[in-house]
C-alpha cells in the first residue's frame, strides 16, 4: 500500500479543496492507496471523523503556531521521519508551501503540486504574499497538476502541468423528485415557487451580495411568478447578506442556510442555479448543479470546462438587470433534469474516470511521463 501525505491546509467541511479530495478518497482503492493529512487549521466541523473511518491519519499544528515557519518546518520533518511517505500531495496555496524545500533528507520521492485556483488571492497584497510563500513549490515539485487549464496557468506560470478535472458522484447528485418535495417542505417553499439557488462560502469571491441585487431586479421584472433565492453556505459575510436583504425589503424571499451535509438533495429543490463568482479555479458547486440537471448562470471568469449544454455565461461587467433578464428567460425553458448525469459522464468528470487518473498519478513509475 502507498500512503500519501496530503497538505491541504485544513480539513474543514466548508473548504472546497477538501471536498475535492474527499470525493476521491471515498472512491479510491484503499487496498493500494491510503491518504493521511497534515493541517494547520482545525475547525469544529471537519472531515476528521470520516478520514479516521476510512483508515487515514490527521496530524495537526496548534492554531497559535500555524504562521511560525520554524515550527511548520520541524512538524513536517518529524511527520516524514516517523512514517515512510514516498509521496507528498500539496494543495496550493497554504503555509506548507513555505517548507517544502527541506525534503532531500527524507524518504519522499515525489512531490505533487496541485492548483485549485486561478489566482493566489482576490487581494493584491495577499496575492504577493501567497506567491512569495509558494516559491519553494517551483523547486520542490516533481509533478504539477491543475483542475483546469486556467488554474494551471494562473498558479504555475510557465511550468508544465497536467489537467485532471475535479470529479463528482453523478449517481449521488442526479435529480430526485422525492428529494425535491422533502427539501421544499423542510424549508417551507411552495411547489409553484421558482427557486434560484447558490451554494458556496459566503465571501467576496463567491459574490452573493451581488446575487441578492440581481435577485431584487428579478422580483421587480417578473411579478407574475413567485421567486425564492436559496443561499447555502457559511462565512464571514453572512451578516452582510442578511442586512442586504433587510435593506431591500426582501427578507421573506431569501433563505440563507448553513452548509448542509446532504447538499445533493437541496439541488433537486432548485430550478435555476446562479454562480457569479469573481474567480474560480474550477467551480465544484456549478458542476454539482449541472449534474442535477439545473441550468446554470455562470460568470465569464468560470473555466469553460465547467460549462455544459444547459448553462450560459454572463459577463461580470453586465448590469444586474441584464443578469436578471437572462435568468427569467431561462426559467421559462423546459429542462430535462435527468440529462445532467449524462452530461457530466460525457465530459469524463464522473468519479470513476477521475479516480482512475488520481491512481495513475500516484504510481511512482508513472512520474515523468
Amino acid at each position: 500500500m502507498i500512503r500519501i501525505l496530503h497538505l491541504p491546509g485544513t480539513v474543514s467541511l466548508k473548504n472546497g479543496r477538501m471536498h475535492v479530495i474527499m470525493n476521491i478518497y471515498r472512491k479510491i482503492d484503499k487496498s493500494k492507496f491510503q491518504f493521511d493529512f497534515l493541517v494547520t487549521d482545525m475547525e469544529e466541523e471537519s472531515f476528521i471523523d470520516e478520514i479516521h473511518s476510512l483508515g487515514g491519519k490527521v496530524y495537526t499544528v496548534r492554531k497559535n503556531q500555524r504562521n511560525n515557519f520554524f515550527i511548520l518546518f520541524r512538524k513536517l520533518q518529524n511527520v516524514l521521519k516517523q512514517n515512510d511517505y514516498k509521496i507528498i500531495h500539496y494543495h496550493a496555496t497554504s503555509q506548507w508551501g513555505t517548507v517544502l524545500f527541506g525534503l532531500k533528507k527524507t524518504n519522499v520521492e515525489q512531490v505533487i503540486i496541485h492548483s485549485h485556483a486561478t489566482v493566489y488571492s482576490d487581494s493584491v497584497i495577499k496575492s504577493i504574499r501567497n506567491f512569495i510563500m509558494s516559491l519553494p513549490i517551483f523547486f520542490s515539485g516533481t509533478k504539477f497538476i491543475a483542475v483546469t487549464y486556467e488554474a494551471g496557468k494562473g498558479i504555475f506560470l510557465r511550468k508544465k502541468f497536467k489537467v485532471i478535472p475535479n470529479s463528482i458522484d453523478t449517481e449521488k447528485f442526479k435529480y430526485n423528485e422525492q428529494n425535491r418535495q422533502i427539501v421544499r417542505q423542510r424549508i417551507n417553499i411552495k411547489n409553484n415557487a421558482i427557486v434560484l439557488g447558490n451554494v458556496g462560502r459566503y465571501s467576496k469571491q463567491k459574490n452573493q451580495l451581488r446575487l441578492i441585487e440581481i435577485f431584487f431586479d428579478i422580483l421587480k421584472m417578473d411579478t407574475n411568478n413567485t421567486w425564492i433565492l436559496l443561499l447555502i453556505g457559511q462565512g464571514k459575510l453572512k451578516k452582510q447578506l442578511m442586512d442586504k436583504t433587510s435593506q431591500l425589503g426582501i427578507e421573506d424571499k431569501v433563505i440563507l442556510l448553513h452548509t448542509q451535509s446532504d447538499i445533493d438533495q437541496y439541488y433537486s429543490a432548485m430550478d435555476i442555479f446562479c454562480f457569479p463568482s469573481t474567480y474560480e479555479g474550477f467551480g465544484m458547486a456549478a458542476l454539482e448543479a449541472q449534474s442535477n440537471g439545473l441550468p446554470v448562470a455562470l460568470s465569464d471568469v468560470i473555466p469553460d470546462a465547467v460549462k455544459f449544454e444547459n448553462s450560459f455565461k454572463m459577463s461580470l461587467s453586465d448590469s444586474n438587470k441584464d443578469w436578471a433578464r437572462k435568468i427569467i428567460e431561462i426559467s421559462r425553458y423546459t429542462v430535462k433534469r435527468s440529462d445532467g448525469k449524462l452530461l457530466i459522464e460525457k465530459a469524463h468528470m464522473d468519479s470513476a474516470n477521475v479516480v482512475r487518473q488520481w491512481e495513475e498519478m500516484y504510481i511512482l513509475s508513472n512520474y515523468g511521463k
